[in-house]
């Protein structure tokens, strides 16, 4: 049973008013602390996210802004107006040949050996897999140079090298095409995000930048961008309880990357590999073609690690301006963190906030803007960084409901919202009630996937069924089903409405090679008949599928890591949310 956004936006409003006794307007005071802003937040973020009721004009704003941004891109000049913007700039710049100098991506051969394929789809392939991609497509360049690379960087591995051949005997040899292709995904109700979908060995080659980046920003900035956005959430969480340190948030950072900015800072023989690397144009919904002032997109294979080292150095640069020792994130060989006086991850920067406006009129110089919204320099001890936002040292992060029409989506409401009551200690019987009476009643453990159905404490979970034999509690949680191909004897078999495979059996022994391949299983029926299944791999699809299986935990109550209420918390908000399953 589907729920209306604004029913539940109307029962969390019931809600609050019986925990405050008052309506609780959405504009947060300077006297607002703890739960009181904790609530407020919440009623902001509930629906901020929901693409149930996308505006018919969503995707045209966001195309409109992307044009304003490859436009602003398009007209960038350094302007400098003091004598200070001047030794920021040459700081901004000294400390950016010193990274991109050790960086070693000359050799396109190298990077070919660095490449990998990304989750995503790429212009001219039928699928988004890594066989697909690879094996059973037409490759996709903007540079028949780049294919050339990309056979060679193969040349040293004979398997892929032969699957190659077969490759191109079933698919033809490349197609060169103009540029990338610009789509859109969902992101708000009111706006829709834009993607620039990569040529396929474009973005090969692009992953392997990407590496040499993520290896760059290890080496030189401390930062690993697998754990960043923890560290980030730490020194926003330290920032909220003094005023040491500043979190700053840009608009559009990806795509304000202007090309004649790179040309002017990042060293020539970086620059000549970025840009044959890239797409130069990319084209519209309508079929027309926009030539590209940025030096990438969001699609492109490097352009997060790229934004990253950037500011790094806007962050590096400036505190070598003041005579301030940047200190890096420390991860102790006995355990524990010691947090250094920065962090960056994409487009969330946080830097000393006596410096902070230096950081930002550096930005501003380089192209950038600073997302007001999400930027705080001020003294109002509230940070927010990498989905992290704290008041005082207190989270008070929201929670995002990002659809309501399907069950899986309202298992995941349901989840969260129980989870923010057992942080806040603030019951919300009526909102935790409607959604989970629109849902199948199926309980699973505290550790569960917030999908796989409805979390609830052992002790107050209904229809509890104990497996001697496994020593263990048994459920029956829901699972994503992936649309896969099937791989039997020398065809591959797939799902309905999907493009057809070529078999290439080499090609097929790489993505084992690369762990892409799900291995055949035997299954024994209850009447001991066996029967087994074909090996397959999961591909990507528009619609979710779920399907119900049998799991077994002796864990039942086992918290995940990064909760950040116990389980006291989560039995006391079990007992005031679901007190409707007795009535």
């Amino acid at each position: 049973m589907a729920i209306a956004p604004i029913a539940l936006y109307r029962t969390l409003q019931d809600d609050l008013i019986d925990r405050f006794g008052i309506a609780i307007s959405e504009d947060i005071a300077p006297e607002d602390t703890g739960v009181r802003y904790a609530a407020k937040v919440l009623q902001q973020t509930l629906l901020k996210k929901c693409a149930d009721e996308v505006e018919p004009t969503a995707d045209e704003r966001a195309l409109s802004l992307f044009i304003e941004s490859n436009t602003r891109c398009g007209n960038w000049s350094l302007k400098l107006d003091t004598m200070h913007d001047e030794y920021l700039i040459g700081e901004f710049g000294n400390e950016l040949y010193r990274v991109f100098n050790e960086c070693y991506i000359d050799d396109l051969t190298y990077l070919g050996q660095l490449g990998n394929v990304g989750p995503g789809a790429s212009v001219g392939v039928d699928g988004c897999d890594f066989y697909t991609k690879l094996f059973s497509s037409t490759l996709t360049s903007t540079s028949a140079s780049l294919v050339r690379a990309y056979r060679c960087a193969i040349a040293s591995q004979p398997t892929w090298a032969t699957a190659e051949v077969q490759r191109t005997a079933d698919k033809g040899s490349e197609s060169l095409v103009q540029g990338s292709k610009l789509s859109f995904v969902p992101k708000r109700n009111d706006i829709s995000r834009v993607i620039c979908v990569e040529p396929s060995v474009n973005m090969f080659l692009q992953k392997g930048v990407e590496s040499v980046f993520k290896h760059a920003l290890k080496r030189t900035y401390g930062i690993d961008l697998s754990t960043q956005p923890d560290i980030n959430r730490e020194l926003a969480k330290r920032a909220s309880t003094g005023c040491e340190q500043a979190t700053i948030d840009l608009s559009a950072a990806s795509d304000s990357i202007s090309l004649g900015m790179c040309r002017k800072f990042i060293p020539k023989h970086v620059m000549n590999v970025l840009e044959l690397l890239r797409s130069p144009s990319t084209q519209l919904p309508d079929g027309s073609w926009l030539e590209l002032k940025m030096i990438s997109s969001m699609g492109n294979g490097y352009t997060f690690p790229l934004e990253t080292l950037i500011f790094c150095a806007v962050v590096s640069a400036v505190y070598r301006l003041n005579g301030r020792k940047l200190r890096k994130t420390r991860v102790l060989s006995r355990g524990g963190t010691v947090l250094g006086n920065f962090g960056v991850f994409g487009d969330d920067i946080i830097c000393d906030s006596d410096l902070s406006s230096q950081v930002i009129r550096l930005l501003n110089l380089l192209g950038f803007q600073c997302n007001t919204d999400k930027t705080h320099c001020e003294v109002d001890l509230f940070r927010e960084s990498c989905g992290g936002d704290f008041k005082d040292g207190y989270p008070v992060r929201g929670v995002y409901v990002k659809s309501l029409k399907s069950q899986g989506s309202r298992y995941v409401a349901f989840n969260r919202l129980m989870a923010w009551s057992a942080l806040h200690g603030v019951a919300l019987p009526e909102t935790l009630e409607l959604l989970g009476r629109s849902v199948q009643k199926v309980w699973v453990p505290l550790f569960e996937n917030d999908d796989a159905g409805l979390k609830c404490p052992l002790w107050y979970t209904p229809r509890k069924k104990w497996d001697a034999e496994k020593f263990a509690f048994r459920y029956k949680p829901f699972r994503q089903r992936s649309p896969q191909l099937r791989f039997e004897d020398t065809k591959v078999v797939v799902p309905k409405r999907a493009k057809s495979r070529s078999f290439n059996p080499n090609g097929y022994l790489m993505a084992i090679l690369g762990g892409y391949v799900n291995g055949g299983t035997i299954k024994t029926n209850k009447d001991g008949k066996t029967r087994e299944r074909a090996p397959t791999i999961n591909i990507r699809s528009n619609h979710v599928h779920y399907h119900r299986g049998s799991a077994y935990t002796s864990c039942w109550d086992l918290l995940p890591d990064n909760v950040l209420y116990g389980l006291e918390q989560i039995n006391s908000a079990a007992a005031a949310n679901l007190v409707w399953l007795t009535k």
